[in-house]
């Protein structure tokens, strides 16, 4: 890094008549800042060679120019600074598509844009362009290619986004094949697609493996990078994760997410959308462990710093707003919950429109609120506004249609609805049985809600196998969403085997809930995205 910004001083003022290589080593140095995670620096020596390249006249110059936005935004990209970045790129996009033959540069600009359109959670139009990269990439060169696997881990970013997890696992997979294969165990790229493979593990439940991925990852990353890198604590809050999720851990998992939090505040500064996404990460943690607590003012900080700095109707914000809606629900403060909810609803639909998948999450949660407060018709109909638009928008076995499902087909049973609730509930069990590791949480209360279905429409001898399997599975699991819904199927076997008679079974089950369901008798029922 010294030698790196003795170098950056030197070209303030070197070459001042050769303009088109000066520009050429602004853009160098500043890509390596850029890849060590200097953002403001890489921002600053790659704007001063955009600038230098305007002003380039020869049949070249659209070309360069092209590139030199292209390298520019990625940079602005890290910065957090995503709707100029976004800017910039579709501007290197337009240059690129008026130049006929360029594929080469203008897989590069779409897939760097694709990025910068998932972090910004404009997920669908992300996954287009990346698939538009891709299909040029292979078409030019083959299969075998470190342009084709950055494209692929670029899609699965983006597909696991948008809820695709088949897609993303697909991509991920594929990229990670690729590059094992062409680079070093310990390069970046093969780091970044052990994180996409483990992220994708972790949307399917099974986090043992998901931990052993990052466990390498992280070990890799340290070796890279001793004194920090935003690489590093980005691998130690996915780390944390995965080792939460698995319950009984939640010390080592705040100790490794304090960790990350620590090291984006140093290397990033407070308010970066890295350092702040770890913050949220950390409230996550910290409900999961069941500090609503703490978790309400972690997310109180991470609204207010996105408040100051993105605006009250960025995408994120209005995240921050949904998120604190749900602690405050979990922690029964359903009043100040109501209002949070709803303006993150309105925001949402003014800058997505009424379509969006984001809107249905949103719809979801305050259904969940509704359904809490007992307000049944009112939660009946705003799942079904959220299911609406979930089959619109979404994947055919996307999760979150799954989430959506589940929990419009446990409010009808409620209502008395059970005949229309059972093909619902087959629905979602199917997506959680191809999607989710066997045993998640969500799958098992989709199999025992649908064994309360069968229940409350009197076909007894159906409703025992689909309780029985909940129970079986969910006694195995050990995370804590896993004990409170083992906790409800065991309640939900003695209600059966009341109704059928079989007082010795009712008997057993109820000794195991006496035994078994202090302080885990609460509702399994998460209103968090899948």
């Amino acid at each position: 890094r010294e030698l790196l910004e003795r170098g950056a001083r030197r070209l303030d003022t070197a070459l001042a008549t050769q303009p088109e290589v000066r520009s050429e080593l602004l853009d160098a140095v500043g890509v390596i800042y850029r890849d060590l995670g200097l953002y403001g620096r890489a921002d600053t020596l790659l704007g001063n060679s955009v600038t230098i390249a305007r002003t380039l006249r020869d049949a070249a110059a659209p070309a360069l120019m092209a590139s030199r936005l292209t390298d520019w935004g990625t940079a602005i990209a890290g910065e957090g600074n995503y709707d100029k970045a976004d800017s910039i790129l579709e501007q290197a996009l337009t240059i690129r598509r008026q130049r006929a033959g360029d594929d080469s540069g203008l897989a590069a600009t779409l897939r760097e844009l694709g990025a910068a359109l998932a972090l910004k959670s404009s997920n669908a139009r992300a996954a287009a362009v990346e698939r538009e990269a891709l299909a040029i990439d292979r078409r030019r060169r083959g299969g075998d290619n470190l342009e084709v696997a950055q494209d692929l881990a670029e899609l699965s970013t983006a597909s696991d986004q948008a809820g695709d997890v088949p897609a993303a696992e697909s991509a991920a997979g594929e990229a990670l094949a690729i590059r094992r294969k062409l680079l070093d165990p310990d390069h970046p790229d093969v780091l970044l697609s052990l994180n996409q493979l483990a992220a994708v593990r972790s949307a399917q439940g099974d986090f043992a493996e998901a931990e052993r991925l990052q466990r390498e990852r992280v070990e890799r990353t340290r070796k890279l990078y001793p004194h920090g890198h935003p690489y590093l604590a980005d691998a130690l809050s996915e780390l944390a994760y995965a080792v939460n999720q698995q319950g009984g851990r939640h010390a080592e998992a705040t100790s490794l997410m304090l960790e990350a939090l620590r090291m984006d505040r140093a290397l990033l500064g407070p308010d970066h959308p890295k350092t702040i996404e770890v913050l949220n990460d950390l409230a996550i943690l910290r409900d999961y462990a069941g500090d609503l607590r703490g978790a309400i003012r972690d997310t109180r900080q991470v609204l207010a710093s996105h408040r100051r700095t993105l605006g009250p109707l960025h995408q994120q914000t209005l995240t921050d707003l949904a998120n604190m809606g749900v602690y405050l629900t979990e922690a029964g403060q359903y009043d100040e919950a109501a209002p949070l909810l709803r303006e993150a609803l309105d925001g949402r639909r003014k800058i997505l429109g009424n379509s969006h998948p984001e809107v249905a999450l949103n719809l979801f949660y305050i259904a969940d609120l509704a359904h809490r407060r007992g307000q049944y018709a009112a939660a009946e109909q705003t799942f079904r506004e959220s299911l609406a638009i979930c089959r619109q928008s979404l994947p055919p076995e996307s999760q979150w249609t799954a989430a959506v499902l589940s929990d419009l087909g446990v409010v009808l049973n409620e209502r008395g609805n059970a005949r229309e609730s059972e093909p619902l509930l087959r629905e979602a069990l199917a997506t959680w049985t191809n999607t989710m590791r066997p045993g998640n949480s969500r799958t098992e209360a989709a199999r025992r809600d649908l064994g309360v279905s069968l229940m409350l429409q009197g076909r007894l001898k159906e409703a025992e196998a689909p309780l029985l399997e909940s129970y079986q599975r969910l006694s195995v699991s050990t995370d804590p969403y896993s004990r409170k819904g083992k906790s409800k199927t065991v309640r939900r076997l003695v209600e059966l085997y009341q109704r059928e008679g079989r007082a010795a079974e009712a008997a057993k089950y109820r000794q195991l809930l006496r035994r078994g369901s202090k302080g885990t008798a609460a509702s399994d029922s998460s209103a968090a995205a899948p």
